[in-house]
Protein backbone atom coordinates (compact mmCIF):
# COMPACT_ATOMS: atom_id res chain seq x y z
CA UNK A 1 0.00 0.00 0.00
CA UNK A 2 2.72 2.44 1.21
CA UNK A 3 4.90 1.61 -2.18
CA UNK A 4 1.13 2.62 -3.67
CA UNK A 5 0.92 5.65 -2.45
CA UNK A 6 4.84 6.79 -3.29
CA UNK A 7 4.02 5.68 -6.66
CA UNK A 8 0.98 7.56 -7.20
CA UNK A 9 2.49 10.90 -5.31
CA UNK A 10 6.16 10.77 -7.38
CA UNK A 11 5.30 9.23 -10.36
CA UNK A 12 3.83 12.65 -12.10
CA UNK A 13 6.97 14.75 -10.95
CA UNK A 14 9.35 11.97 -12.76
CA UNK A 15 7.31 12.25 -16.10
CA UNK A 16 7.50 16.24 -15.95
CA UNK A 17 11.43 16.06 -14.72
CA UNK A 18 11.87 15.05 -18.65
CA UNK A 19 9.23 17.91 -20.02
CA UNK A 20 10.26 21.00 -20.94
CA UNK A 21 11.21 23.20 -23.51
CA UNK A 22 12.95 21.75 -26.22
CA UNK A 23 16.48 22.96 -27.44
CA UNK A 24 16.48 25.27 -30.18
CA UNK A 25 17.81 22.98 -33.35
CA UNK A 26 21.54 24.37 -34.82
CA UNK A 27 23.21 23.41 -38.10
CA UNK A 28 27.10 23.42 -38.56
CA UNK A 29 27.89 26.70 -40.37
CA UNK A 30 31.71 26.90 -41.94
CA UNK A 31 32.90 29.23 -44.78
CA UNK A 32 36.09 31.70 -45.32
CA UNK A 33 36.45 35.27 -45.03
CA UNK A 34 38.83 37.68 -46.66
CA UNK A 35 39.56 40.97 -46.40
CA UNK A 36 40.58 42.71 -49.49
CA UNK A 37 41.05 39.73 -50.75
CA UNK A 38 43.62 38.25 -47.63
CA UNK A 39 42.50 35.53 -45.55
CA UNK A 40 41.19 36.96 -41.86
CA UNK A 41 43.82 35.11 -39.62
CA UNK A 42 42.58 36.24 -36.64
CA UNK A 43 38.89 37.04 -35.57
CA UNK A 44 35.71 36.00 -34.65
CA UNK A 45 31.95 35.81 -36.19
CA UNK A 46 28.65 35.85 -34.81
CA UNK A 47 25.45 35.24 -35.61
CA UNK A 48 23.01 37.15 -33.92
CA UNK A 49 19.43 35.89 -34.40
CA UNK A 50 17.24 38.90 -35.69
CA UNK A 51 13.84 38.06 -33.84
CA UNK A 52 15.75 38.84 -30.75
CA UNK A 53 14.78 35.84 -28.85
CA UNK A 54 17.67 33.39 -28.59
CA UNK A 55 20.92 33.99 -27.76
CA UNK A 56 23.84 34.68 -30.55
CA UNK A 57 26.12 32.02 -31.43
CA UNK A 58 29.74 32.62 -32.09
CA UNK A 59 32.99 31.04 -33.19
CA UNK A 60 36.81 32.07 -34.09
CA UNK A 61 38.26 32.72 -37.68
CA UNK A 62 41.75 31.28 -38.07
CA UNK A 63 43.48 31.33 -41.03
CA UNK A 64 40.09 32.41 -43.02
CA UNK A 65 38.26 29.82 -41.47
CA UNK A 66 35.50 29.21 -39.14
CA UNK A 67 33.28 26.52 -38.42
CA UNK A 68 29.98 27.42 -35.98
CA UNK A 69 27.31 26.07 -34.64
CA UNK A 70 24.43 28.06 -35.47
CA UNK A 71 20.33 28.13 -34.81
CA UNK A 72 17.74 28.10 -37.19
CA UNK A 73 16.74 31.40 -38.78
CA UNK A 74 18.06 35.02 -39.93
CA UNK A 75 21.00 36.71 -38.56
CA UNK A 76 22.71 39.88 -38.90
CA UNK A 77 26.27 38.54 -38.97
CA UNK A 78 28.98 40.71 -37.38
CA UNK A 79 32.63 39.79 -38.21
CA UNK A 80 35.78 41.13 -36.61
CA UNK A 81 39.10 40.71 -37.10
CA UNK A 82 42.61 41.61 -34.97
CA UNK A 83 45.67 42.83 -36.15
CA UNK A 84 48.98 43.97 -33.81
CA UNK A 85 49.19 47.72 -34.21
CA UNK A 86 52.15 49.57 -32.35
CA UNK A 87 51.25 52.51 -29.88
CA UNK A 88 51.58 55.77 -30.92
CA UNK A 89 55.16 57.10 -30.19
CA UNK A 90 55.85 57.58 -26.96
CA UNK A 91 52.55 55.28 -25.53
CA UNK A 92 53.14 52.00 -23.53
CA UNK A 93 50.81 49.40 -22.77
CA UNK A 94 50.34 49.39 -19.00
CA UNK A 95 52.91 46.12 -18.87
CA UNK A 96 55.19 48.11 -21.25
CA UNK A 97 54.06 46.41 -24.37
CA UNK A 98 54.42 48.39 -27.94
CA UNK A 99 51.67 46.72 -29.57
CA UNK A 100 48.61 46.15 -28.63
CA UNK A 101 45.34 44.24 -30.92
CA UNK A 102 43.26 46.00 -32.64
CA UNK A 103 39.91 45.22 -34.79
CA UNK A 104 40.77 46.24 -38.50
CA UNK A 105 37.55 45.12 -39.74
CA UNK A 106 35.26 48.25 -40.75
CA UNK A 107 31.91 48.75 -38.62
CA UNK A 108 29.95 48.04 -41.50
CA UNK A 109 31.09 44.59 -41.26
CA UNK A 110 30.73 44.54 -37.26
CA UNK A 111 29.11 47.14 -34.77
CA UNK A 112 26.83 48.31 -37.93
CA UNK A 113 26.61 45.23 -39.61
CA UNK A 114 24.74 44.51 -43.34
CA UNK A 115 25.40 41.08 -43.56
CA UNK A 116 22.79 38.34 -43.11
CA UNK A 117 22.56 35.29 -43.14
CA UNK A 118 19.21 32.78 -43.24
CA UNK A 119 20.17 29.57 -41.49
CA UNK A 120 17.84 26.24 -42.19
CA UNK A 121 20.71 23.30 -42.29
CA UNK A 122 24.45 22.99 -42.34
CA UNK A 123 25.65 25.77 -44.92
CA UNK A 124 29.10 26.61 -46.35
CA UNK A 125 28.82 31.00 -46.05
CA UNK A 126 31.91 32.58 -47.44
CA UNK A 127 32.62 36.74 -46.93
CA UNK A 128 34.68 38.76 -49.00
CA UNK A 129 34.85 42.08 -46.99
CA UNK A 130 36.77 45.08 -48.87
CA UNK A 131 37.86 48.46 -46.68
CA UNK A 132 36.08 50.83 -49.65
Amino acid sequence: MRFAAYLFFLLPWYVLAGCGPTPPVTHVVTGTITFDGEPVADGEIKFIPQDKVRGLDAGPIKGGKFSVAVKDGKHTVAITGGKMTPFPPGKKGLHGETEMMRNFIPEKYNEHSELTAEVAGPKELNFELKSK
